[in-house]
């Protein structure tokens, strides 16, 4: 306790001895309000009435906080410019960056200055917080890793620069919050920023005994460089939204936007769809003419005009309906459990496209992943098989490759909600989809009502 006094310049007080006050005033003459803060220590010059704020305990932890702030009395100038403002002001520096890089650079001369204050540096934790053990935790790892001792012992003279500018650098990032710099320290931004401050570290305090002018160059190259990092990172960010939003309207093409927000997490791409299997059904039934469809032509010449508005454009009076003429294609109808497609309803789609390739895909996660083709070449299945479904997708990634090899012009019927019992996000499965829609220049129709009339 005697050196502790001896050291600090304090007196113990008789009556309550658990508290011991320091006397800065023997540095600088100045006359100091001591307060007590029992969570940490600063100092606040204030002109004439300069305050020193620290924890008046017994402890080891208050005796290093009391020993840290008598050193910033000794060794932190009070420089202002002509302006009458802190120099850092002038310089557009940030005060907690100055005040982190400050700390560390009092922390070498007080680890220079005597065997003690080193000892009391190095073993003392002055801070109670998960972001410090992390700190600690990551040093240890680094000095196995390294095998370098005296590279450790430099970086644990460091760890106040580390733990504050942590602080500092989540407060550039705008995440200033606890629980998210806190996490930081755990990750690759803080490993990033640990580097950075190492490198500048020797770079201005290479000296045995930095001066603040060296910190305040440490501080000027240390928010230049966290400033280009952000600014670095914000053109990534921007470029990625745009990507985003670039990818969004292309898949709004294809898909309804609900299945735009659904999730989209990592995945290790081993299965996304489940196999599908092709099975060809009998195509016994005729395509019957009188459900071919018809298109309406007008001309000048016929028996009974029914058009008299036409005449004095074009003349064509004369409407009649005519066989239209099938160029072929291909048509794939989704028939999962959302479409609720009916036997009738898919007829009524083959009026719509007599003579195309047709096909039905369903699936129930498990075995039965099945795309039929039902129609071709002017004969189709028989009733009973036209609407037959699993009740699921399951596949509807497989389904759409299938149509991309067939015929065009090629037409997806189906309402866009895609998905399978595997462990690919939705949102991978939708962009399989997309690509393979615009690859093949597929078109997506969803209102079959509308479709059929």
């Amino acid at each position: 306790m005697a050196k502790q006094q001896r050291i600090l310049g304090a007196k113990a007080n008789e009556k309550k001895a658990q508290k011991i006050t320091p006397n800065p005033r023997a540095i600088d003459g100045k006359d100091w309000e001591i307060k007590e803060d029992k969570h940490g220590g600063f100092i606040n010059r204030n002109g004439d009435n300069p305050v020193m704020s620290v924890p008046l305990g017994e402890s080891d932890r208050d005796f290093k906080i009391r020993l840290h702030e008598r050193a910033h009395v000794l060794w932190t100038p009070e420089i202002e410019t002509e302006k009458g403002r802190d120099i850092w002001v002038e310089r557009g520096l940030e005060f907690d960056t100055v005040n982190a890089v400050e700390d560390s650079r009092i922390a070498k001369l007080m680890r220079n200055h005597d065997p003690e204050w080193r000892r009391i540096i190095d073993e003392v934790d002055t801070c109670d917080n998960d972001n410090w053990n992390a700190l600690q935790r990551m040093l240890d790892t680094r000095r196995n890793a390294d095998d370098n001792p005296e590279a450790y012992e430099a970086a644990k003279g460091r760890m106040p620069s580390y733990l504050d500018l942590g602080r500092q650098f989540a407060a550039f990032k705008g995440t200033h919050e606890e629980h998210k710099t806190r996490a930081m320290f755990e990750g690759k931004e803080m490993g990033d920023l640990i580097q950075l401050v190492d490198q500048l570290y020797d770079e201005h305090f290479s000296d045995l005994n930095p001066t603040f002018k060296n910190t305040l160059d440490f501080c000027e190259s240390l928010e230049q460089n966290l400033r280009q990092k952000e600014q670095q990172k914000a053109q990534v960010m921007q470029g990625l939204i745009d990507a985003a939003n670039a990818e969004r309207e292309e898949l709004e093409e294809y898909f309804p936007e609900k299945m735009l927000d659904c999730d989209d997490g990592e995945w290790d791409g081993e299965k996304m769809w489940q196999d599908m299997q092709i099975v060809h059904v009998p195509l016994t039934v005729p395509m019957p003419r009188g459900i071919r469809a018809k298109k309406k032509k007008n001309f000048t010449e016929g028996s009974t005009p029914n058009k008299m508005y036409r005449l004095l454009t074009d003349q064509k009076v004369f409407g009649r309906k005519i066989n239209r003429k099938i160029d072929g294609g291909s048509i794939l109808i989704d028939l999962s459990g959302s479409m609720s497609l009916s036997t009738e309803q898919v007829l009524a789609i083959m009026a719509q496209w007599p003579g195309v390739l047709m096909a039905t895909y369903s699936g129930d996660g498990d075995e039965n992943n099945v795309l039929r083709i039902i129609a071709s070449k002017g004969k189709r299945a028989k009733d009973e098989e036209l609407a037959f479904t699993f009740g699921g997708n399951e596949v509807d990634g497989p389904a759409l490759k299938w149509l991309a090899k067939q015929k065009a012009p090629r037409v997806w019927i189906s309402d866009g909600l895609v998905c399978a019992s595997t462990e690919a996000p939705r949102m991978h499965l939708v962009r399989d989809c997309a690509n393979t829609c615009k690859k093949a220049k597929i078109v997506r129709i969803d209102n079959v009502q509308e479709l059929i009339g």
